[in-house]
């Protein structure tokens, strides 16, 4: 019987050495606090975490709350007083800051349980505190910067919006301010022309001409601004369109009006697409309009328009045989004003395939092109990364 006994209190003893092996060896700070307020369990780690001893929270428990910052020492009594916030699981978590010995804030996660006897009688609680100074120091750092950088946002979005409203401003005046004296100058100079002309020699109707032929530039010039204008700023509308009956259309639209002749052409079918239908037609307006007219002097022009699978994305292109461009100068090709050809061999403004290259942008696209010096070009774009 009492070798029986010995064994249990032996069995009992290293049982509870095991169980402090563990506890006193735990990197977070640990204790048990009974319903009277006395701690009879605080591992050795809280000297670490608190800067205080295992003896100096023992003999004074109260030095528990003492120890946390004073702004969330009632929180902390308020939520630690009330045993039914313990959930479900039988724990509860919560974080709180602690001031150390000496003198630095730590910022604590706490978590307890509530302890019951083996008659289920309540023993009091067990708790584990960990230090999450680094993480909650990173979480500010992170707040600090999303409420920068929202602040940056909203400050970029006005000045977006004051920018906006310039170039409305602009777009308006150069509409109408810079029209209204276009169309004076050219319909003077034909009135001049018609009326007087027979007391001008041909000196000076060819004046009469390069006047008129210049206000209207200026004029095609202006609608070609206005459409780089807009085209930025239009809200889009993305929608499955059909590319290839929106070149034929193009096409057949171009013949009618016999801009550049009827240039044949090959039109790949099923060419299918997502995007703004009206930016989309801008796109395929000028690339058709510079295939046209880039072929339009030699004997045999052909245009198509085509797609093929690169790199894991669809690539749309427009291929002409004509005049085509010398590859040193392929980075002008898409900056507003930028010509290859001189204007009296092909008319142009230059700002056609700067206005693609933003609508190609503003769908998430690149653009870009490749060509020979008379073997014609090839335009290549997509419409998403």
């Amino acid at each position: 019987m009492q070798a029986s006994l010995m064994f249990s209190l032996n069995t009992i003893r290293e049982s509870e050495e095991r169980y402090r092996t563990v506890a006193d060896f735990t990197y977070d700070w640990e204790y048990w606090m009974a319903p009277d307020g006395s701690l009879p369990y605080m591992s050795p780690s809280c000297e670490r975490v608190t800067g205080y001893t295992t003896r100096e929270f023992q003999q004074n428990p109260a030095l528990l709350i003492s120890i946390v910052h004073p702004d969330d020492r009632k929180q902390v009594t308020d939520y630690l007083d009330k045993i039914e916030l313990i959930n479900e699981e039988g724990s509860r978590e919560f974080d709180f800051r602690i001031i150390k010995r000496d003198g630095t804030v730590r910022w604590i996660a706490h978590i307890d349980q509530a302890v019951y006897g083996q008659e289920g009688g309540y023993r009091g609680r067990r708790a584990s505190n960990r230090d999450v100074t680094e993480r909650k120091l990173a979480e500010e750092e992170i707040h600090t910067l999303n409420t920068e950088l929202e602040k940056r946002v909203t400050e970029r979005t006005a000045q977006l919006v004051a920018v906006n409203e310039e170039l409305e401003a602009f777009s308006y005046s150069v509409s109408h301010d810079l029209r209204t004296p276009l169309r004076s100058i050219d319909g003077f100079s034909q009135a001049l022309a018609e009326d007087y002309a027979d007391r001008l020699d041909e000196v000076g109707h060819d004046y009469l001409g390069r006047v008129r032929r210049a206000t209207q530039r200026m004029g095609v010039l202006i609608d070609d601004l206005l459409q780089l204008a807009r085209v930025t700023r239009t809200e889009m509308k993305l929608i499955h369109i059909d590319i290839s009956a929106l070149a034929r259309e193009i096409m057949t639209e171009m013949h009618r009006h016999g801009k550049y002749g009827d240039s044949p052409y090959r039109i790949q079918a099923d060419l299918v697409a997502r995007g703004d239908p009206v930016l989309l037609r801008i796109v395929m307006e000028n690339l058709l309009d510079n295939a046209c007219k880039y072929s339009s002097k030699i004997t045999n022009p052909m245009i198509e328009v085509g797609s093929k699978r690169e790199n894991g994305r669809t690539v749309y292109f427009v291929r002409d045989n004509g005049a085509g461009f010398d590859m040193a100068y392929v980075g002008k090709l898409f900056g507003a004003f930028q010509r290859l050809h001189r204007v009296e061999d092909f008319p142009g403004t230059g700002v056609g395939l700067a206005t693609v290259r933003r609508i190609v942008h503003r769908h998430g696209g690149e653009v870009w092109a490749e060509g020979s010096t008379g073997k014609g070009a090839i335009f290549k774009f997509t419409l998403s990364r």
